[in-house]
């Protein structure tokens, strides 16, 4: 499986830097390897985990199909909440984007984003940025 890097994922993770949200050590320490995971989803006990791996949702009762997010709890100084959307398209990982988790409806929010995303992903109207 490829892991694609989109401008999408790229951006907001230079927006979590910039912000003091995700320093450079915690990504290539903690982030990174878990990303890393993809490569093996079938067979990665991680990925049962519902604390670390689940469906994105875009309400209570609607998942985004083919959407998924990583999860990572109490990150940092600040016990930040990161999730990370991601398209499984294709046989590929595409990483979608990174937020700073706040509110269920935030949540909700990304989860329509994906959705959107993953529909231009089908439709080749994206750009890759690079692949893990």
């Amino acid at each position: 499986m490829r892991i694609v890097i989109t401008s999408w994922a790229l951006d907001s993770y230079l927006g979590l830097k910039h912000s003091g949200v995700l320093p450079r050590e915690l990504y290539f320490q903690r982030l990174r390897p878990d990303i890393l995971r993809l490569r093996a989803l079938g067979q990665d006990p991680r990925f049962k985990d519902a604390r670390f791996w689940g469906p994105a949702k875009c309400s209570p009762s609607e998942t985004v199909p083919d959407g998924f997010k990583m999860k990572w709890h109490n990150l940092g100084n600040g016990n930040v909440q990161l999730r990370l959307c991601i398209g499984l398209v294709d046989g590929d990982a595409f990483l979608c984007q990174g937020f700073k988790k706040t509110s269920p409806g935030q949540d909700f929010r990304e989860g329509f984003k994906l959705m959107e995303r993953i529909r231009l992903i089908r439709q080749q109207r994206h750009v890759e940025k690079g692949a893990l």
